[in-house]
């Protein structure tokens, strides 16, 4: 009865709270020229549909040299365009507890993931879901808004929440590691386009 009670009011702060959109990011205007892609470069796309929640924020930082990189905070019905290297890439999203994305990027292309809110005992979960091949299962995404960091603001709250980031990323690493390979959130090479 009190976990049916706990779920009740989470879901009905999600509810409230849904449009509120992370003051730590920016709209912007991209254009086809800001999403070219050299050889040595690739891209990952992360979006966030979600019709209530908006107000749950979902952090997404990579794995990158034995350190986490700051991604960007969404919001219900925001995406933003990351540009990286090819090759193995790890994310972690946070929230209650993190949910790891296993990704092989091949240069030239650009890949997409949704990050979708589950409810918590306490506070928002994200999972992560690998798109493939393009075919994006939520309809269009013109609708959504782009958008990136501001800069200075985004790096404070991330030094600021870089432990748990960390833990939210190992403990979420060691699930992937013993998962089943059916049960991991993977983006393959032939994914992107």
């Amino acid at each position: 009865m009190r976990n049916i009670f706990l779920h009740a009011i989470t879901l009905a702060a999600m509810l409230f709270f849904s449009g509120c959109t992370s003051k730590y990011m920016q709209p912007v205007n991209l254009s086809k020229a800001d999403m070219e892609l050299s050889g040595d470069e690739a891209a990952i796309v992360f979006f966030r549909s979600t019709y209530f929640g908006g107000g749950a924020q979902a952090p997404i930082a990579e794995f990158i040299d034995n350190d986490l990189k700051f991604v960007a905070i969404l919001s219900a019905k925001s995406k933003v365009f990351y540009k990286t290297t090819p090759g193995k890439h790890f994310f972690v999203v946070g929230g209650e507890s993190g949910n790891l994305l296993e990704a092989d990027f091949e240069g030239g292309k650009t890949y997409y993931s949704s990050v979708k809110l589950r409810p918590g005992v306490l506070k928002a979960r994200f999972v992560f879901g690998p798109v493939e091949n393009g075919r994006i299962p939520h309809g269009d995404l013109q609708s959504y808004k782009w958008i990136a960091n501001k800069p200075n603001e985004s790096a404070v709250w991330f030094n600021n929440s870089k432990k748990s980031m960390w833990q939210k990323y190992e403990n979420a690493f060691e699930k992937h590691q013993r998962a089943r390979s059916e049960n991991k959130k993977i983006i393959r090479p032939e994914y992107g386009y």
